[in-house]
Formats: C-alpha cells, sequence, structure tokens
C-alpha cells in the first residue's frame, strides 16, 4: 500500500534542487586603479598602438562628372572641353554647377566632401592623392561611372597625438591590460 501511495503522490516527495553558492566580487577597476605601469611600459604600448593616435592625412575634393553614354569618345571629349576651360581660368564650381552629371555634388560646387586615401575608387582615389597643391586640379580621369574632373580643395596633414597628450590614457589602458 505505502508502494502505491508513493507512485500516485510522487509528486508530493519531489523537492527542487538547491546549490550552496559562496562567490567574491573582484572590482577590476578598482584593482586596475592600483596598478602603476612603468614609463617603459605605458611607452612601448604607445609605440605599438600608435595608428590608434594618428589620423591619417585627409583630402577635400570638388568634383565635375561626365556619365557615360552610348559615345565613350564624346564624353571623354566633353570632359576634356570642360577641363580646358578650367584650365583657361573659369570657376571649377561654376562649371560644376553647371555641366556635372552628378547633381547632388554639383549643386555644391562640386564638393564631395573629406576623403582618406583608399576609400574612393581606385583610379579617383590615386588621382586625388597625386594632386600636391590644394586648388590643383587633376586631368581627366576615367572609373566605372564616368570621366571625372578632381579638384583638391583643402588639405589635412596626418595628425598623431603626443605621447604627452595620451600619457593619462595610456596608463589607465596599460595598467587593465596587466591586470
Amino acid at each position: 500500500e505505502m508502494q502505491a501511495y508513493y507512485q500516485e503522490h510522487q509528486r508530493n516527495f519531489q523537492t527542487e534542487e538547491a546549490v550552496d553558492l559562496e562567490y567574491i566580487i573582484v572590482d577590476a577597476d578598482a584593482i586596475a586603479e592600483t596598478i602603476q605601469p612603468s614609463e617603459e611600459e605605458i611607452e612601448q604600448y604607445y609605440q605599438a598602438h600608435l595608428q590608434s593616435y594618428s589620423q591619417p592625412e585627409q583630402r577635400k575634393v570638388a568634383h565635375i562628372l561626365v556619365n557615360f553614354s552610348d559615345d565613350e569618345a564624346a564624353d571623354k571629349a566633353k570632359a576634356e572641353a570642360l577641363l580646358a576651360r578650367i584650365n583657361s581660368g573659369e570657376d571649377f564650381a561654376e562649371l560644376a554647377a553647371e555641366a556635372s552629371d552628378e547633381s547632388f555634388s554639383a549643386e555644391n560646387g562640386g564638393e564631395l566632401g573629406w576623403f582618406e586615401s583608399g576609400v574612393l575608387p581606385e583610379a579617383f582615389d590615386s588621382a586625388l592623392f597625386a594632386i600636391s597643391e590644394v586648388g590643383q586640379v587633376s586631368d581627366v580621369v576615367k572609373t566605372e561611372a564616368g570621366f571625372h574632373i578632381i579638384k583638391l580643395t583643402d588639405l589635412k596633414p596626418e595628425q598623431t597625438k603626443s605621447f604627452d597628450e595620451v600619457r593619462e590614457e595610456l596608463a589607465s589602458v596599460v595598467s587593465n591590460e596587466i591586470f
């Protein structure tokens, strides 16, 4: 009878699993604050991660685009004629507004914005970064989009934060890595 009663009322004899747990809270930030890395460790970290503290050269660019049509030779001739007008003294921005097939930048005098090397299509990027002085204009450049005339409108040289500028930040990062 007991066995049958047990079989019918097994739920009454079950208990949920219980765990006794002991733990320690480790405050990594508090521990890291107590670690003082050496100047050599901080300097080594800075040298190893220098690219994190550098801003590559950036160039502000404007362009005039002549889209491809059924007659690529005529498109190239149109772009070369626009380049000749620029070289004879016509205003690039006005010419971009008048003749560029890329309407968004044309409304802004051909301005595209700031770019780092390697962001734009290869032919465009190569031509842009071959220009040596602000205000200079490239030859006609062919890309997948069409023929471009590229103007360098501004330049921000590569900048690297000095070790002294980022020393406190570096010390904190190195302390956390040591921990």
